[in-house]
């Protein structure tokens, strides 16, 4: 069966010959892209700050007996790429920039 002649790859500039669209690298960064605006763009970036207005003190802390401000709105559970998981209003808790670098060191493998 025959193929189609090779072409360039669809991104301006690049000099990839492929059969049809993009390179494999520029396939893979607009995939990248489209995941970072699709999770934390601007519907995001409201609920953060909406979150934040009516929880303004780190939950951690909190349990504490300590009022420290959250700079941070982190995902329970984390949603690795679900939008809804990402979006669920049920799955976020303020908390402090030390203790989510804490919890999000603990998730990636390198906490205690």
């Amino acid at each position: 069966m025959p193929t189609a002649p090779l072409t360039y790859c669809a991104s301006p500039g690049c000099s990839m010959k492929v059969h049809s669209g993009l390179c494999v690298v520029h396939a893979r960064k607009q995939a990248q892209t489209q995941t970072r605006q699709g999770s934390y763009g601007r519907p995001w970036r409201r609920i953060r700050d909406a979150h934040l207005v009516d929880h303004p003190w780190c939950v951690h802390c909190l349990e504490q007996g300590l009022h420290v401000v959250a700079d941070e709105v982190d995902h329970i559970i984390p949603h690795r790429g679900d939008v809804a998981r990402l979006r669920d209003p049920t799955n976020l808790q303020s908390l402090c920039k030390s203790h989510h670098s804490a919890k999000t060191a603990r998730e990636v493998g390198f906490g205690g």
